[in-house]
């Protein structure tokens, strides 16, 4: 609708419908973002965009650029994918030219770094030159060319592998730019393969830190695929990329393809395993992932593995019967738990797990102390209530079960779930009625 206004003119009926939708929960909510934006520049209503929240990157910087929010652009800057990274920080660049082009150089450094194209670097340099010449600061220039960082005599940098170590220490004090210079410099001075796949791994590295996910993938394909090993290093580091960007079926067909894990770094096997079985799971090929979860259950590294990989495969492991491997998952990821939310959830499925092994003491226990030590903290906290109703109820212990069900009932009222609890109620009196 606010589209079709535009087109017949009625651009302010538009724009307050526009804005009437962002205050709620709309499908499609980017694109209105989007519109939203363009019509506000066009009805000169910029600075009004500074009272809104947008929900993608894209929106968020588009609002802040059009409405020119200096200070938001800078806060964005650091959580944006690449290709916003780039544009905000292009934009910074060409703010900050006049009024302060030391900062501008900073601004570009990110731009060349970020580049993934001729064009685009070749922009960045020039024009941290322009302004190294007009502000008379050299400096910028200086350290964004590899060759000069290379042979500096103050480095007396000489050989592959110091250049690679010094990189290492650019890398470890979170200087990405200058330490990829010197990888770079370090791969066209190196003909050794070994040498080659260890420099190449550690310019992913860094590409995947400042999500410059276009350039991780040329890179990869600078990695030798002589044999299997090769072939599955460089379909690993093909999985991690893709993942990072979000490309879910490209990353997990990429993951098939790694025919032997222990040809991948020994401290990634554990989350790489961890993902494919994941990915198994949900694609429906049990037998593929249960034999993966086996896997990573004999290895014992699961301290290696987040806490949503720990969770969601010890859920998949109750359903499919493998309680011992489930209740290591979920202690591991009690271990893991830091917010609330986390700490009641596998405290939960620690629960159920005992319930399930007949540990029935223990399963109301833990239920108990969710519903008691995090009462607030919803659907869990209702649902270890009913839980150990049942367990109750199970063990004869009936007046305790109805005192729970009550519980529930009068927490739930008015949802199906509270119904439930009343009816359990209901026949629970009529159990005990008959009984005294």
């Amino acid at each position: 609708l606010p589209f079709d206004l535009y087109q017949i003119g009625k651009k302010e009926t538009a724009y307050k419908l526009l804005k009437l939708q962002l205050k709620k929960r709309s499908i499609y909510r980017e694109v209105n973002e989007g519109r939203f934006i363009y019509l506000s520049k066009e009805l000169k209503k910029t600075k009004l965009l500074r009272n809104f929240h947008f929900s993608s990157p894209v929106t968020s910087l588009l609002a802040a650029v059009i409405s020119n929010n200096i200070k938001e652009v800078k806060k964005l800057l650091s959580s944006l994918p690449e290709r916003e990274k780039l544009a905000g920080a292009l934009f910074l660049a060409t703010t900050f030219e006049k009024r302060n082009p030391n900062e501008a150089m900073d601004y570009l450094t990110t731009v060349f770094n970020l580049s993934t194209d001729e064009n685009t670097s070749r922009y960045a340099k020039r024009f941290i030159n322009y302004l190294a010449f007009k502000s008379g600061n050299f400096e910028p220039v200086l350290f964004n060319d590899p060759k000069f960082i290379a042979y500096n005599p103050e480095n007396n940098i000489t050989t592959v592998d110091t250049l690679v170590s010094k990189a290492e220490d650019y890398t470890s004090i979170g200087e990405y730019g200058k330490a990829y210079g010197l990888l770079k410099l370090a791969l066209e001075r190196t003909s050794s393969q070994e040498l080659r796949r260890d420099i190449v791994k550690k310019l992913i590295y860094i590409d995947l830190k400042r999500k410059n996910y276009s350039r991780a993938l040329k890179e990869v394909e600078l990695l030798p695929d002589k044999d299997q090993a090769d072939k599955d290093v460089k379909n690993f580091l093909k999985f991690k990329i893709y993942l990072a960007m979000g490309k879910l079926l490209d990353a997990y067909s990429t993951a098939e393809k790694v025919k032997d894990i222990k040809n991948i770094p020994k401290e990634e096997r554990e989350t790489f395993i961890a993902k494919l079985a994941d990915y198994y799971k949900l694609t429906g090929n049990k037998e593929k992932a249960l034999k993966l979860l086996e896997e990573l259950v004999l290895n014992g590294e699961l301290s290696r593995l987040t806490y949503d990989d720990l969770i969601r495969l010890a859920i998949f492991a109750e359903k499919e019967g493998k309680l011992r491997e489930a209740n290591l998952l979920v202690s591991e990821a009690m271990k893991k738990a830091r917010k609330r939310e986390e700490k009641v959830e596998s405290l939960f499925w620690k629960a159920s797990l005992a319930a399930e092994a007949g540990k029935t003491n223990e399963a109301i226990l833990n239920y108990m102390k969710i519903a008691y030590e995090y009462p607030d903290v919803e659907p869990w906290a209702s649902t270890s209530l009913y839980r150990a109703a049942q367990l109750f109820e199970e063990k004869g212990d009936l007046k305790q079960a109805l005192k729970l069900y009550r519980k529930v009932a009068k927490l739930k009222r008015g949802t199906k779930e509270g119904e439930i609890a009343a009816e359990r109620v209901k026949s629970l009196l009529q159990r005990i009625g008959k009984e005294e």
